[in-house]
C-alpha cells in the first residue's frame, strides 16, 4: 500500500473494494471481471490471508506474488496482529526489499 495508508478487513472482503474505498488509485477498467489485469497488485506480505487464485488469475500465468485485485479476497483475519502488504506501479516506487 502506499506509505502510511493501513486499511482493516474482515473475512470475505475484496481487496479491489478495499483500496477504492480507501480512495487509493488502482485500474478498474474491466469492473471486477478479471480480464484487463489493470488491478495487478504484488503482495509483499500476507500472501496466506488471501483466497485461492481464481481461473481468471490463473488464465493470466500471473507470478507467484502477483494477484488480481478484483478477484481476491480476504480469508485470514483471526488475529488482529495479522497484516497485508501490497504494492502496485500506481503507488510509485516499489519498496525495498520486496518480492
Amino acid at each position: 500500500m502506499p506509505a502510511g495508508i493501513e486499511i482493516r478487513a474482515q473475512h470475505g472482503d475484496v481487496l479491489s473494494a478495499l483500496i477504492a474505498q480507501a480512495r487509493i488509485p488502482l485500474g478498474r477498467a474491466c469492473s471486477g471481471q478479471g480480464i484487463c489485469r489493470s488491478c495487478e497488485i504484488t503482495v509483499l506480505a500476507g500472501y496466506s490471508l488471501l483466497s485461492r487464485r481464481t481461473k481468471r488469475e490463473n488464465h493470466w500465468r500471473l507470478e507467484s506474488s502477483q494477484r488480481l485485485a478484483c478477484q481476491v479476497a480476504v480469508v485470514g483475519t483471526e488475529r488482529q496482529d495479522q497484516w497485508i502488504d501490497l504494492w502496485s506501479p500506481a503507488w510509485g516506487e516499489r519498496p525495498k526489499g520486496g518480492p
